[in-house]
């Protein structure tokens, strides 16, 4: 079985080389602070390099634990450019895993269910709140029995330093311990992974209660609220109307509701569950569009690639196997 290069180049443009670049880029951000931290400050010179990145971590997570801290004034200058520079690109690499964990979430979920719920579900990409509390729960309980701290061995002092750690709460009465190695690259990974984990809840959670703030509340005037669709901007009201003539659909506009046509003489006023399954359709629709789309860009670059090798009729019969 011979697979087209296209595809793999667009798994690998979009998906593994992106994220990739931004781990490494990241990677040697932590390792060059390090030395000019302890370049520009003689008591940072004094701590280990395990200290220092997880003093940098810290930093960059805004938990900032207090028992590290530049000294000298052209240390604190460059922490100050330091973080500038550094928290937006540590919130991006936090937001793209926490992106692609959704994803996988819903893939495996939509494997479990069947293929007929993907359409409904590809749409969909928040955590469920019931999935992002048992997550959170299991990295504190997986922290508490492997991550060392100064605190006391207890049940609480281990949960209570996760989760100031993971909320970005940071006291410093209990601080990690990085003596080697090991716990240098568990301690970073685990912050991390807790910092994906609570955001994702503090999302997932925010928007639960979202609902209760809009319950029973009657919305008038959304037909004249501008979208962006197809490369220009119009009202709510004419993306409806659009959106009807495709699925048999009919939007009043006097009465703000859609109207579905069961035969040519007779209209009735469609339900919610009817609504939620024409966006639904209508979603689908549009997220094959836009991978097509997708596909096609990775495909013309990657015949740009091989131009001087073969044509683009030439290209399209070539297999992994054959280059």
């Amino acid at each position: 079985m011979t697979h087209r290069v296209p595809s793999l180049w667009t798994k690998f443009n979009w998906l593994i080389l992106p994220q990739l670049l931004l781990f490494l880029g990241l990677t040697a951000y932590l390792i060059g602070g390090v030395f000019v931290f302890q370049a520009l400050d003689d008591s940072l010179a004094e701590k280990s390099f395990n200290q220092m990145l997880m003093f940098e971590i810290s930093t960059l997570a805004t938990i900032g634990y207090g028992d590290v801290s530049p000294r000298t004034t052209q240390a604190r200058a460059f922490c100050i450019a330091f973080s500038v520079f550094g928290i937006p690109l540590f919130l991006l690499m936090v937001a793209n895993i926490g992106k692609h964990l959704t994803k996988a979430f819903w893939h495996l979920y939509s494997c479990v269910v069947g293929k007929k719920q993907l359409g409904a579900l590809r749409g969909d990409l928040k955590m469920p709140l019931f999935v992002s509390l048992l997550l959170f729960i299991a990295i504190i309980a997986i922290g508490s029995e492997t991550m060392a701290h100064s605190g006391d061995e207890t049940l609480v002092d281990d949960v209570y330093f996760s989760f100031i750690s993971f909320a970005t709460v940071g006291f410093g009465d209990k601080i990690p311990l990085v003596d080697s190695t090991l716990r240098i690259v568990f301690g970073l990974v685990y912050i991390i992974a807790g910092v994906v984990a609570i955001s994702a809840l503090f999302t997932t959670f925010n928007d639960w209660l979202r609902k209760f703030h809009y319950l029973g509340r009657r919305f008038r005037g959304a037909r004249d609220v501008q979208v962006w669709m197809g490369g220009r901007s119009m009202p709510v009201s004419r993306l409806l109307t659009i959106v009807g003539e495709e699925f048999n659909v009919s939007y009043d506009s006097r009465h703000e509701f859609l109207m579905i046509r069961t035969s040519p003489l007779t209209v009735r006023k469609a339900s919610p569950r009817e609504i939620r399954e024409v966006l639904r359709d209508l979603d689908c629709l549009l997220l094959s569009v836009a991978e097509h789309q997708e596909e096609e860009k990775a495909r013309k670059r990657t015949l740009h690639l091989y131009a001087p090798l073969a044509t683009e009729e030439d290209f399209d019969s070539c297999s992994v196997m054959d280059l």
